[in-house]
């Protein structure tokens, strides 16, 4: 689903197997799905909120993260038996941050010409098959280049063959 959308609704080929009954079962009570949502939710944030003189993506990252998650998984931080995923979500973003605190002091943050967030993609069709989505984050830079960010709150292997980068790169070349 290049659209990343919600739990089910804003993504066919998941409301296609809910439908089918090729739903996974349920792993418990974390929620994978809504934690992703409390990752995006922060991060959006944090770059509305961000500014270079006086903060770091670490230290807003900590800040924003009860925010965030109480907008999209609220029983992530009052549930007792959620504490040990509460934890985990909390370093993964911390560490996100420092990850992007030092992408910015490398220079992204100078050849930064505009930001998007949460930008929607222009429609590209091939084979008269519509593809629509959305990236977390995009960086226009200086130079005419750009940058896109997909955020993924699960482990990095999953994502190593996935063409959902290529496809949206595919319809920026197309804007």
């Amino acid at each position: 689903c290049l659209s990343g959308g919600d739990e089910y609704g804003d993504c066919p080929f998941f409301y296609y197997c809910r439908r089918a009954g090729l739903e996974p079962a349920g792993g418990g009570l974390f929620n994978p799905l809504r934690a992703g949502n409390g990752y995006h939710k922060l991060w959006e944030l944090a770059w509305r909120r961000y500014s270079p003189a006086k903060d770091s993506l670490e230290s807003l990252a900590e800040e924003l993260f009860n925010e965030a998650y109480g907008k999209e998984y609220p029983e992530l931080l009052s549930h007792p038996g959620l504490s040990r995923h509460r934890l985990a979500q909390l370093s993964a973003n911390m560490r996100l941050g420092a990850l992007q605190d030092g992408m910015e002091k490398d220079g992204l943050g100078q050849a930064r010409r505009e930001q998007r967030l949460e930008y929607s993609l222009p429609e590209i069709i091939i084979d008269k098959v519509t593809f629509k989505g959305r990236c977390d984050r995009l960086e226009l830079l200086r130079d005419g280049s750009y940058v896109i960010f997909d955020y993924k709150s699960g482990r990095a292997e999953r994502y190593g063959k996935n063409l959902q980068l290529a496809a949206y790169s595919l319809a920026l070349k197309e804007e």
